[in-house]
């Protein structure tokens, strides 16, 4: 098929179901079962595996559940015992998708000292409780039992540093919320009318941030002529460009002649 990469899923079984997720660690469990399976088969693949508790645990949750609420720390221990195992049985990316606090950190501290030093830690987008994760949590039946994932967050150090506020152009005071970076944009453009920007991205499939980042561009409030100054490009391969060599490619090459045409504050 040409395949160079893929990420895996499991769906578990109820029985082996429950509040620990320790069937996520399990040496003879599907996921680990089948990354030897693909390995053996296909050594050369690059082979990468989602990392959350979900689709073990009785409550459908990504973390051990305690008194109705998620359990950070301890979800934090099962996650590296569950990368590990994954490492364990060939994975060459665990790719956490839990949203717990420090995990990054602790997966990463354990490869170091378990010998996993090539294993890498991919990436990945933050999870909450959109409604677009309502048919992939339908097929790997790992819907919340209760409440949703809004609590859900990626938090660090970044708090003695950002206050979460977010003053707006034309907006008398700091408001909180996700930060719209849009108008901040369209008034340093405004600004400075030689200002270039490049957006890279990947076409998705219905409804996703494709659509809207490209929507979003061409509606900042500024002049037309300033909309030359935008250029996008898009890739097939979605958000795995890195590993697609030909939108890997392509994306090397526009970033470069994008720096090129621009340095030294050109304008053309």
């Amino acid at each position: 098929m040409g395949l160079k990469s893929i990420l895996l899923f499991v769906k578990a079984k109820d029985e082996v179901k429950d509040n620990t997720g320790k069937e996520a660690w399990n040496k003879d469990g599907l996921m680990q079962r089948s990354i030897r399976a693909i390995k053996d088969a296909v050594p050369e693949i690059v082979l990468m595996t989602d990392v959350a508790l979900d689709p073990y645990s009785s409550y459908g949750h990504d973390g051990i559940v305690k008194d109705g609420e998620i359990v950070n720390d301890e979800t934090v221990e099962a996650l590296v015992k569950m990368s590990l195992s994954h490492a364990e049985a060939g994975a060459d990316f665990v790719a956490p998708s839990d949203m717990m606090d420090g995990r990054i950190g602790a997966i990463r501290n354990a490869f170091e000292q378990n010998g996993f030093t090539k294993t890498g830690i991919m990436a990945y987008s933050a999870k909450y409780a959109s409604c677009f994760y309502g048919p992939f949590r339908d097929a790997l039946d790992s819907a919340p039992g209760f409440g949703d994932k809004k609590t859900y967050k990626a938090e660090n150090d970044v708090g003695k540093f950002w206050d979460f506020l977010h003053q707006p152009p034309g907006s008398p005071t700091k408001v909180p919320g996700p930060v719209n970076v849009m108008p901040d944009l369209a008034v340093a453009m405004k600004q400075n009318p030689n200002l270039k920007v490049q957006l890279n991205g990947g076409y998705y499939d219905l409804a996703t941030p494709y659509f809207a980042a490209e929507y979003e561009l061409r509606q900042l409030p500024m002049q037309t002529a300033l909309q030359g100054n935008i250029e996008m490009h898009f890739y097939t391969s979605g958000h795995m460009v890195y590993a697609h060599e030909p939108d890997l490619k392509s994306l090397h090459a526009n970033v470069s002649a994008f720096i090129e045409k621009t340095k030294n504050g050109n304008t053309k």
